[in-house]
């Protein structure tokens, strides 16, 4: 480092030695919030965004997303990571010119023999491969590597149904054909759909999950049904051929748009959440044999839901897996926020939304759940339909500031905790580095994001329990010489009593 800018810290770090450095508690009681100070691109309208999936496409170590787009002006938009949980758009320079034509669903998948996440999107009458050319880059190669049918499918499952060591795709279309695509080991797909997915084509499947349902090492596949029917289970012989289930899946007629799958109960088998449009979402508990019965009324909210979205991570980090459901106006109930289902460790779920997410009513139709700022807990990103796309992030260990440092002002640096229900005492601190680390430095504690030498802003505190968050205001010497300093902070807290974390990094310029 230079020795000119380690004088300048230095002054900074006296002055917010010498300053009052009282620690406020703040009344920010949620989980997840968006944060406004975050890099996220903002499209202008707000159009129509009908899918979302994750990859670390660069493999920089940062998880990035394509969201897709069911106006016809842009298909996808590919948003990178700057390592930190903000997002640039790199479309323009990443991805191919596409054909303008709406956009139904997304997904990252390793098509071809290297390491690098492909893209394959489902489009009115048409799909597209793009291949990772592993240097920020993709290539449209749909002309020779997927068939050339003209299906309009609404969903995707990625998974090797044949056993060969490469990535299958199951197609599904909510008004024509179900389709099962096999790869050859290098990208090239062929529809098997007649032979190996028999009598499953004219489902009218909105969505498909793979899971191995009956513990014999293969993936079967479940699709969700729409227009009022029965939902399906297919069993895989191992070879990549399926069969419908004979016993069948139990409960009513759904219109489902998305079939989720985990273990919720903890009893080592898979079991499967169907979200419904305008009726009451469906969860179905495996007996570890592949057959289910239909347990939504002991075990979850009762009550007709807008589901089109829904993905299980554990959320609340207590060991089981929890549902983040994203709605869409339906016509009995006004447009709802993102639902949160928090399990109570033996597959039974209630609704947390009101005191972990944000209250703001979203149309959404898929949601994408990763640890975005490398903090090591789940944050939300989500699909806007006409409202923008977006990322909740989990304040469960966070370090935020409302605001630019200026010179000759205070500046305000929140350091967060969980809010209101943490079961232990929690403390956290704020560390000043001298530079990004990059890469990060993996650690006991979690990855390491800020360069030596490394500076205490303010004591090592104790964070308030009901709300989890403390603010430390720093003073900001009144010096001309301090403009445009780049300041890389990182917090440090006690998330559990035998769980010390390393938080996200934050950088600030200073005004």
């Amino acid at each position: 480092m230079q020795p000119m800018l380690v004088h300048r810290i230095a002054i900074v770090m006296i002055a917010i030695l010498l300053a009052d450095n009282t620690l406020h508690a703040q009344s920010l009681p949620r989980q997840f919030r968006a944060l406004r100070r975050v890099a996220f691109p903002a499209r202008s309208p707000a159009t129509e965004t009908s899918g979302v999936a994750v990859a670390d496409y660069d493999l920089d170590g940062a998880p990035d997303l394509v969201f897709c787009d069911f106006a016809d002006t842009k298909q996808l938009y590919l948003y990178k990571n700057d390592g930190r949980g903000g997002f640039a758009d790199v479309t323009a320079t990443a991805l191919p010119a596409l054909p303008r034509t709406f956009a139904w669903k997304v997904a990252f998948l390793r098509a071809d023999a290297d390491v690098f996440p492909d893209i394959l999107v489902t489009m009115a009458g048409r799909k597209l491969l793009l291949l990772n050319q592993g240097n920020g880059t993709f290539k449209d190669v749909s002309a020779t590597n997927i068939p050339q049918t003209v299906i309009s499918s609404t969903g995707i499952a990625v998974g090797d149904v044949d056993g060969d060591g490469d990535m299958d795709v199951v197609l599904t279309s909510a008004w024509t054909d179900n389709e099962l695509w096999l790869n050859d080991g290098r990208g090239v797909f062929t529809d098997a759909s007649v032979t190996n997915l028999p009598n499953a084509r004219t489902l009218g499947s909105w969505d498909a999950t793979f899971a191995d349902v009956d513990g014999d090492k293969d993936l079967d596949v479940f699709f969700g049904n729409s227009n009022y029917k029965h939902q399906t289970l297919m069993i895989n012989d191992g070879k990549g051929v399926f069969r419908f289930d004979t016993i069948g899946l139990p409960g009513p007629q759904t219109s489902t748009r998305r079939v989720a799958v985990g273990d919720v109960d903890g009893d080592g088998d898979v079991d499967a959440f169907f979200g419904n449009f305008a009726q009451q979402d469906r969860l179905m508990i495996n007996d570890g044999k592949g057959l289910f019965r239909d347990e939504t009324v002991a075990r979850l909210p009762l009550g007709l839901t807008g589901t089109y979205g829904a993905e299980m991570a554990d959320i609340d980090e207590d060991g089981d897996l929890d549902i983040v459901v994203a709605n869409y106006t339906n016509p009995t109930m006004p447009t709802q926020p993102l639902t949160l289902l928090l399990n109570d460790g033996t597959g039974k779920f209630f609704d947390a939304t009101s005191h972990r997410m944000p209250n703001v009513p979203l149309n959404s139709l898929c949601v994408a759940i990763a640890d975005f700022d490398r903090d090591r807990d789940a944050d939300i990103a989500f699909a806007g339909w006409l409202t923008d796309d977006g990322i909740y992030v989990n304040h469960e260990g966070q370090l935020t500031a409302g605001s630019a440092p200026k010179i000759g002002a205070t500046w305000s640096l929140d350091v967060h905790a969980q809010p209101g229900y943490a079961k232990y005492k929690q403390s956290g601190v704020a560390l000043l580095g001298s530079s990004q680390l990059v890469p990060r430095v993996s650690t006991p504690w979690g990855q390491l994001g800020i360069s030596p030498p490394w500076f205490l802003i303010g004591p090592w505190t104790v964070l308030p329990s009901t709300n989890g968050t403390t603010t430390i205001p720093v003073q900001v010497p009144n010096d001309p010489a301090l403009q445009n300093i780049d300041l890389w902070l990182q917090g440090v807290h006690d998330h559990a009593p035998t769980d010390v974390r390393l938080m996200n990094v934050w950088h600030e310029t200073i005004r």
